[in-house]
């Protein structure tokens, strides 16, 4: 009886270890950013990998934050990362033109539509 016991506990123990187990996740096609999380690189990436691999226009360089000039979708832009503990968590674009709004609005949203789908929601900040 004992022997059993001890067998049905490690039978069940290695089925929850199994359990925890799984197969990596791929990661999702990202067509805009070729297959990278923001612009060729990915969350958790070294500050020092960008500063070397990133080939725009340096604007700024401060504690847990680097800044690019570059483009966008055809729009100059300022390309923002920023850092937590020396690695990528955020990844900001600010369009810079003097087109109006709405029209830059509507081509990035086009942009998006064609390599996205439909948005679940549009929201025009003001």
């Amino acid at each position: 009886m004992t022997r059993k016991f001890v067998a049905l506990i490690c039978i069940s123990l290695t089925m929850l270890m199994l359990v925890g187990c799984d197969l990596p996740t791929t990661k999702k096609s990202n067509p805009l950013f070729s297959n990278h999380d923001f612009r060729t690189f990915d969350w958790d990436e070294y500050d020092y990998v960008i500063r070397k691999e990133e080939g725009a226009l340096l604007t700024y360089d401060g504690e847990n934050r680097i800044m690019y000039w570059s483009t966008f979708l055809g729009y100059n832009a300022n390309i923002t990362y920023c850092f937590y503990e020396n690695q990528l968590n955020k990844g900001y674009i600010s369009i810079d033109s003097d087109d109006d709004k709405e029209n830059i609005y509507k081509a990035i949203s086009s942009e998006f539509t064609k390599l996205y789908g439909d948005p679940i929601e549009k929201l025009l900040i003001q």
